[in-house]
């Protein structure tokens, strides 16, 4: 896979004009899980993970020197200087880094490194691929630095219930695990990751570079089959694509564990913009009269013609 890197350490003097965006509902968009020290959040398909570094001075020369512990993907080759935003709350310091895929497009890094009151070091990366949104990140992180963050944003790691745009789930005690921030799975029965956006367009910018992002392994997938279907997801009808990526072993035999079917499903669910991605290997346990395991079985209805 060609990719073309490039790097640039860049000065948000006036942000504002470079990003109209609306910014008023990224409260109900935001969700995000503790680990001591680390936290994580989700937004429009964003990855976002902010560490709190309590043995490391905040200034320039330890940024520079930790640069590669804050994100080993960032190999300098030569010294750069660090910019700074006038649109956060406290004394930072940026970098910005950009991955350009020939399949995927745009895929941004952005870390910043923030003073706190004690004058560590507070960390923010941001990835992302698709359209970026930079309000949204300032955003953020002046609510995290205002302790404006609503307790209800956060998570855990049980996933004997998960909440899932405002609707409690019960998955079983034991039965699912996180993979990541709303990226849950389930072995045998399937798994689920989606995120919340600020427009339609954006959730189907999501779903559509997790499909490419797959389609492009030609080294796992030997054959994919796609097609439209109609569904219904938490009460919705609506549009899908449907996807079936063949092993090169499913030659031999596609009937054990040789098919991961994959859904991608961008619509609005109880007033908000949704992404999700279920996706099942043929060897799951699958219902036979929903075609569907337990995991999306929570969740999705199948027209009968699917």
């Amino acid at each position: 896979m060609k990719k073309i890197y490039t790097l640039a350490l860049i000065l948000f003097i006036s942000i504002g004009n470079l990003f109209a965006q609306n910014n008023r509902d990224l409260l109900d968009r935001l969700s995000a899980i503790k680990m001591d020290p680390i936290v994580y959040y989700n937004f429009d398909g964003y990855k976002v993970t902010s560490k709190h570094y309590s043995d490391l001075e905040f200034s320039e020369e330890n940024i520079k020197k930790n640069i590669l512990i804050f994100n080993p993907q960032l190999e300098f080759k030569e010294t750069y200087d660090l910019q700074t935003s006038t649109e956060i709350a406290e004394t930072n310091y940026m970098a910005y880094f950009q991955l350009d895929d020939e399949n995927l497009g745009a895929i941004y890094y952005v870390l910043y490194f923030l003073k706190t009151k004690e004058n560590k070091v507070l960390s923010f990366e941001f990835k992302k691929p698709g359209t970026r949104l930079a309000l949204d990140e300032i955003e953020l992180m002046n609510r995290v630095l205002n302790d404006e963050i609503p307790e209800e944003v956060y998570t855990t790691t049980d996933t004997e219930y998960i909440n899932f745009v405002g609707r409690k789930i019960h998955l079983g005690k034991d039965r699912c695990n996180y993979m990541d921030l709303n990226s849950i799975q389930c072995p045998y029965y399937g798994q689920i990751n989606w995120s919340i956006h600020k427009t339609l367009e954006s959730a189907k910018e999501t779903v559509n570079i997790q499909f490419l992002s797959a389609k492009s392994n030609k080294d796992y997938f030997y054959r994919i089959e796609e097609q439209e279907v109609d569904l219904i997801f938490e009460g919705v009808e609506t549009k899908a694509k449907k996807a079936i990526f063949y092993t090169e072993s499913g030659i031999q035999s596609v009937t054990s564990g040789k098919q991961l079917i994959v859904y991608y499903i961008a619509t609005e669910v109880r007033g908000k913009f949704v992404s999700t991605v279920f996706s099942f290997w043929d060897n799951d346990y699958i219902d036979p009269e929903t075609k569907l395991p337990f995991l999306a079985n929570q969740f999705i209805v199948l027209k009968k013609r699917d």
